[in-house]
């Protein structure tokens, strides 16, 4: 789906034309004054662990030719790796997508051992054993729990709500989905393929981000790291989704928490995460502009209330999975079509962005694209709405 360019769909106001290339300037052009006391201060206390956030003894690192001729070894196999985007499918989840190799969540063990053969490893616990293959493992809880969960001294059953395999885990790439999606798949083509997450969940300290996918009872996570696909679960869970399985988020209806990025709320105090450290901190009067992991937060100097909050690469993605980098195509599959839309071509190029609104119009998400490529994801408050005000 593409949305041509015409006087029907640009009917961006100067006026807001300008307010927006304001606030984009603001945060992309602030003056490059970094705080050189507490820069000082890291380069003492030495390296920042990427997983804890905590600092480790900092090395000196000599670049030898052997390190240069490994880099670039390196950097060719990379290239050699670059996936291609799979086609959109536009479906609906449904039951087969919790089938793998015509083995559905619920069956029976022996149902898998006949196609699979005997298994590696087989871990044996009270409630739930556990059978290994290769890059394969079925979870299947055992039968006699269920003898006794009348018992009103027990509470086995909200520990256990179903029989036979409840989860599937796979993190090997010779087990693929109903849909063509195997470990080591790119994050952007998950997108592409089952369309837009039900819940995106981020595990800051580890880095990885969980695409979640539910349909009633059952549940698919994409773990991701490093924008690769490195572990698939699917599991059979008692009331997984509140919604019963219906993905609320449509294409043009951005929901509030949907103007939040890395878990920043615009208008709240900056409370930094203990795990996380900041890489650049760039501050002028007015304001500071923290720069972390694939993201910043601009916040007033004095009180730190956040004013707006951007991604700068693909280390962080948006509460629909979104990065910098991204197909035009799978942001119009994930965000539909945009409130309304600019075009710049003061920088020589053309610049796009696609404007969203808040429901009460009070905030505002710019996806910007150059060349069908997303180049830039920003929120922040109405400039329209802060201009009526001080009015």
């Amino acid at each position: 789906m593409r949305y041509k360019l015409g006087l029907a769909i640009l009917f961006l106001s100067c006026s807001f034309g300008g307010m927006i290339s304001n606030v984009v300037q603001a945060t992309e052009k602030n003056p490059p004054v970094i705080d050189g006391q507490t820069k000082k201060t890291n380069e003492k206390k030495g390296l920042s662990n990427a997983a804890t956030g905590k600092n480790i003894p900092a090395t000196n690192v000599k670049k030898t030719d052997k390190a240069v001729k490994t880099k670039v070894k390196s950097v060719k196999s990379e290239s050699k790796n670059i996936q291609k985007l799979k086609d959109i499918q536009g479906k609906a989840l449904n039951e087969m997508d919790f089938t793998l190799s015509r083995i559905k969540l619920g069956e029976s063990v022996e149902k898998i051992v006949a196609l699979k053969g005997k298994a590696d490893k087989v871990t044996h616990h009270f409630l739930r054993d556990e059978f290994h293959w290769d890059g394969f493992t079925v979870i299947v809880n055992n039968d006699a729990p269920y003898f006794y969960t009348n018992r009103k001294d027990l509470n086995l059953n909200k520990r256990i709500s179903f029989r036979g395999m409840v989860s599937f885990y796979i993190d090997g790439k010779n087990v693929v989905t109903a849909r063509g999606i195997s470990v080591g798949d790119l994050r952007e083509n998950v997108l592409r393929t089952y369309g837009t997450p039900t819940e995106v969940l981020w595990d800051g300290e580890k880095k990885q981000f969980h695409l979640i996918y539910t349909l009633r009872d059952k549940k698919i996570i994409f773990m991701v790291k490093d924008n690769n696909v490195i572990s698939i679960q699917m599991s059979l869970e008692k009331n997984s989704s509140p919604n019963n399985g219906l993905n609320k988020k449509k294409p043009g209806q951005l929901l509030n928490n949907e103007f939040h990025l890395a878990g920043f709320k615009i208008g709240d105090q900056l409370s930094a995460y203990p795990w996380d450290t900041w890489e650049k901190k760039i501050t002028n009067p007015q304001e500071e502009t923290w720069y972390y992991s694939g993201y910043a937060v601009r916040v007033t100097a004095k009180s730190h209330y956040i004013e707006t909050l951007f991604l700068y690469n693909n280390k962080m993605i948006t509460a629909r999975g979104l990065a910098l980098g991204d197909d035009i195509s799978t942001a119009e599959l994930l965000y539909g079509k945009p409130n309304k839309m600019e075009v710049d071509t003061s920088s020589g190029h053309v610049r796009t962005s696609y404007i969203y609104f808040s429901a009460d119009k009070r905030y505002i998400m710019i996806l910007f694209f150059v060349r069908q490529k997303v180049d830039g994801i920003l929120v922040t408050k109405n400039p329209q709405i802060d201009q009526k005000k001080n009015k």
